[in-house]
């Protein structure tokens, strides 16, 4: 089931048991949505004055778990992620590059580190050996552009979420990543971008969308200030589209 409201969500959760979700952008405002059991209310629509958004979700209550994040960058979205989850959730953190940014920052959350090969990736059971070894039970891509192996959709299947600086499908696929994306959306003449979080499966950027949150592209935007206007919203989305997903009862 898919709930839309112009300007910000869409929801295709197979269970909603109670969430209420308040929600205005400075740019685009007037939306309240109301789901109970899957069934969408509208309310009589409310201007807000907030900057940038502010939204309240209400969840169940979360069993400690073990989260796996893969990046490749800074990760700024690991960070918002282990800081919002943190006493709900262990974090191990892995990347495919030796150097990247992600892997320092993190010590400053006693989050252990590692990184790994693209013959460890593809050509081996190491990665999958090691998330059982530590009893990872959901892998989080935060920046991540490998593609994700059969070995691993396997073995967690509707597990693994990411997130895509764009609405897909629009701008989505191989080689669409950071500022390709924001380039193409400006050079498109595209009125609005956003940001789409979903479970990953054997292609780029084709898996079940379980949120998209939405903003202006603004004129005179350049794919900087743009990446900065959607990078708002996922360090605020994220974490609390994944903590919703964790409260699910399996």
């Amino acid at each position: 089931m898919i709930f839309y409201q112009k300007y910000l969500l869409i929801l295709p959760f197979e269970r909603v048991q109670f969430i209420f979700l308040r929600s205005s952008i400075s740019y685009c405002l007037k939306i309240t949505t109301l789901a109970v059991f899957g069934v969408p209310i509208k309310d009589k629509p409310r201007s807000f004055e907030l900057h940038p958004f502010e939204t309240n979700f209400i969840y169940q209550t979360i069993d400690m778990t073990s989260i796996a994040i893969f990046a490749s960058g800074g990760g700024s979205n690991a960070i918002s992620i282990i800081k919002h989850l943190a006493g709900q959730a262990s974090f191990v953190v892995l990347s495919n590059k030796k150097d990247a940014a992600v892997l320092q920052k993190i010590k400053d959350y006693d989050v252990e580190g590692l990184h790994f090969t693209r013959k460890d990736f593809y050509e081996s059971d190491k990665i999958l050996a090691l998330l059982h070894e530590r009893k990872v039970e959901w892998i989080v891509l935060a920046g991540f552009l490998w593609l994700v192996p059969e070995n691993l959709l396997e073995a967690y299947p509707q597990r693994i979420l990411n997130i895509h600086p764009s609405l897909l499908p629009k701008y989505g696929g191989r080689g669409m990543f950071g500022k390709n994306v924001h380039s193409a959306v400006i050079e498109a003449g595209e009125s609005e971008s956003g940001l789409s979080i979903h479970y990953v499966n054997s292609e780029y950027d084709k898996g079940q969308i379980l949120l998209q949150a939405r903003c202006p592209v603004i004129e005179g935007d350049t794919a900087d200030s743009l990446a900065a206007r959607v990078l708002q919203l996922e360090h605020f989305y994220y974490p609390r589209v994944l903590e919703f997903v964790l409260s699910k009862p399996s």
